[in-house]
């Protein structure tokens, strides 16, 4: 993946997905494509419900503000770059990207760097993909409701073995009560183990 940010911007325009970038400061340039992106746009949507944190004014856009406030949730060895409107996070540990799945409640390793991150939503249709099973029919009308500050609590919640994701009750909530609630569960599932 190159590191000149029109190459970037290319690459997402011919995306399989719908990325949206919403722009900050363009053209600045930086040591790893991380830095570009976060110094070049505000935030960028992925097919509405993929947030990519960059340079943004608030917690839930800007990457350095979004981590300082989630530090006790993401924990000290991560660094959040992304977050969905299910309550999924994308962050940085080690080497590696990590996904908090809301579907698991886990952290798992998806064995991709961040640039084989931007690679991918480049490249491969998500939805069809990765996040097709948080995906109902008629997701994309329903998500026209939902900003970057809000997610979607389901019930059966998505990591309930009873939630299907086509007739679970739906509900727009700040997404400070989604992840809260996702990591409340996710701790007292551990303690049970």
């Amino acid at each position: 993946m190159s590191n000149s940010w029109s190459e970037i911007k290319e690459g997402f325009q011919k995306s399989p997905n719908n990325i949206s970038v919403v722009s900050g400061a363009e053209m600045i340039e930086g040591d790893t494509l991380l830095d570009i992106v976060v110094n070049n746009a505000s935030i960028i949507f992925v097919n509405k419900y993929l947030r990519i944190l960059c340079s943004g004014n608030t917690d839930f856009d800007n990457i350095f503000r979004f981590n300082k406030r989630y530090k006790n949730i993401i924990g000290e060895n991560k660094y959040a770059f992304a977050h969905d409107a299910f309550g999924g996070i994308f962050a940085l540990s080690g080497n590696g990207t990590q996904f908090f799945s809301p579907d698991t409640l886990l952290w798992d390793d998806l064995e991709i760097s961040y640039n084989g991150f931007i690679k991918w939503i480049s490249t491969v249709d998500i939805s069809a993909d990765f996040y097709s099973t948080f995906l109902w029919c008629d997701y994309e009308k329903y998500l026209q409701n939902v900003d970057f500050d809000s997610g979607v609590m389901m019930y059966p919640f998505l990591w309930a073995k009873e939630c299907d994701v086509n007739t679970a009750s739906k509900k727009i909530v700040s997404f400070d009560e989604l992840l809260v609630t996702n990591y409340e569960f996710a701790k007292g599932f551990e303690s049970a183990e």
